[in-house]
């Protein structure tokens, strides 16, 4: 069976793998069989060690397991294993070479760790081009490739695909006459002028990309590539966990659109970076990112324990935040809570009358054809009284209406005045407004990724 979808997906999470100790490095000429690499790992590491480890992680060390027991996946050498995080450049990179039985390479780049460091790297696609793992990708991909011959493909899941699409868009043009795919898996995009450059549009038609119906990380930036939308068994987040696509055979199992919620972030984070501005981009994540130094947050566990009193004490306690700093930020939070409960009431509300409509609307048709919607009454006075007698009715109605906007916008004016007179210059002012929004935003995060 030749090379395909499902094959590429599984050497993306097999890239998440730590093979330290096991693989040799860039420079090393030995290779590893996959069965010789999931046996040393397992007597390296212990049952312990690897329940701690993040889902994705956990994950991809038993998918090594299962391969290394399957003829398909077993007989293949791995080579060339990096892993290299610099924090002072803000850089995290880690890629794996594959020799496949069939005689070609699979460059396989891993996506986001659980450091800091890689969340930060990771949003710093938003406003740098290139950042540190990209050139890196693109240095390792050429050495690695050059010293084989033959076919060269090149995957990557979450930001490893987004490595992947660079590496293979960027590099020389005797290496990219040997590379038959390049498969990215929900994968962050790019800036707008790289998904139109020459090398990129040369490249598109062995790009392919995949992402779940409800999809986010696939949704930031531009893409530019025939997407398929895979069906997944988790909800919300968590599908951007491979092991939760469906697969049939040899290929996965599509839908035809992505759902409502993926389409509504993707569209929500566009306004708030549209809102900001990517001048002011870097100072936001700057300043979000020196809070988590200061409250000694260095990784995803110590970020998702961290509660709000630890937020309280924190704040109060930074002090390498600029005035123009914290304005900036407060504005980009009060902005992220406004806008997402009222977008996303706009968006369920909207979604909820196109279903009513499609239901009411052939009945409404057939009942005033049959002349049913009339009643007895208005079937006895005549046409006229009822008119003018509809429009009484719809003007109370109207001055109704205006009164009652009329009392709202006096005490909408009233609290905006109050509010003006204690602006949130403080420092205290401020962690009061961002423990508000810590609470909201968990609220609204919860009503949106519900089952």
């Amino acid at each position: 069976m030749p090379f395909n979808e499902v094959d590429g997906l599984i050497f993306s999470q097999l890239a998440y793998v730590d093979y330290a100790g096991i693989v040799g490095g860039a420079d090393a000429q030995f290779q590893t069989l996959l069965d010789d690499a999931a046996r040393q790992y397992f007597a390296l590491h212990p049952a312990e060690e690897i329940d701690n480890e993040i889902g994705i992680v956990q994950k991809a060390i038993y998918l090594l397991q299962l391969c290394a027991d399957t003829r398909r996946y077993g007989n293949t050498r791995l080579s060339a294993y990096v892993n290299n995080v610099n924090i002072k450049i803000d850089k995290q990179f880690s890629a794996v070479g594959f020799h496949l039985n069939d005689g070609s390479l699979l460059v396989a780049f891993r996506g986001t760790d659980t450091s800091i460091t890689g969340v930060k790297e990771s949003a710093m696609l938003s406003y740098m081009f290139p950042v540190p793992a990209q050139i890196e990708a693109l240095y390792y991909f050429q050495e690695t490739a050059s010293l084989t011959e033959g076919d060269v493909r090149v995957c990557g899941h979450s930001k490893g695909g987004n490595l992947a699409v660079f590496a293979a868009v960027s590099c020389s043009n005797s290496l990219k006459k040997r590379i038959r795919g390049v498969y990215e898996y929900d994968a962050p995009g790019f800036p707008e002028p790289m998904v139109h450059r020459y090398d990129y549009l040369e490249m598109r038609d062995r790009l392919f990309s995949y992402v779940p119906e409800r999809s986010v990380i696939g949704c930031l930036l531009e893409h530019n590539a025939d997407t398929k939308i895979v069906q997944s068994e988790n909800e919300g987040l968590k599908q951007h966990q491979a092991a939760s696509w469906v697969v049939e055979d040899d290929r996965f199992c599509y839908v035809p659109s992505r759902d409502e919620a993926s389409l509504f972030i993707e569209k929500y984070i566009k306004m708030v970076m549209d809102d900001v501005g990517p001048e002011n981009m870097e100072t936001v994540f700057e300043t979000l990112f020196t809070f988590f130094e200061s409250a000694g947050i260095t990784d995803y566990e110590a970020l998702r324990s961290f509660d709000a009193g630890d937020l309280l004490r924190t704040l109060y306690s930074v002090t390498d935040i600029t005035e123009d700093q914290r304005h900036l930020l407060e504005h980009t939070l009060k902005l992220a809570v406004s806008d997402l409960s009222r977008l996303l009431y706009k968006e369920k509300i909207e979604s909820y009358i196109k279903r009513l409509d499609a239901v009411i609307a052939p009945e409404e048709a057939s009942r005033t054809k049959s002349g049913l919607r009339r009643t007895s009454r208005e079937k006895k006075e005549p046409a006229d009284k009822v008119k003018k007698k509809r429009k009484r009715e719809k003007s109370q109605n109207r001055k109704k209406k205006r009164r009652k906007n009329q009392s709202r916008r006096k005490k909408s004016r009233k609290s905006r005045q109050i509010n003006r007179k204690k602006p949130l210059t403080s420092v205290g002012g401020f962690c009061i407004f961002l423990i508000r929004f810590v609470f909201g935003f968990q609220i609204l995060v919860i009503i949106l990724f519900k089952k």
